[in-house]
């Protein structure tokens, strides 16, 4: 089996951190980016939210 590989270290987004950010309660924070993976190639950051992936 093949896994997909991002580069990113998530956690859950909480009703409150949502809520501040202004976000869905819907989705993952990116508390990591490791170097030169193929999230940082893309432009991600730590704190970014992930809510929608491959319009899902």
């Amino acid at each position: 089996m093949h896994r997909g590989y991002l580069g990113v270290h998530l956690g859950d987004l909480t009703p409150d951190l949502a809520q501040a950010l202004g976000e869905d309660e819907n989705g993952a924070v990116i508390h990591e980016v490791m170097l030169d993976s193929p999230a940082e190639k893309a432009g991600l950051r730590d704190g970014d939210v992930v809510t929608h992936l491959n319009d899902r």
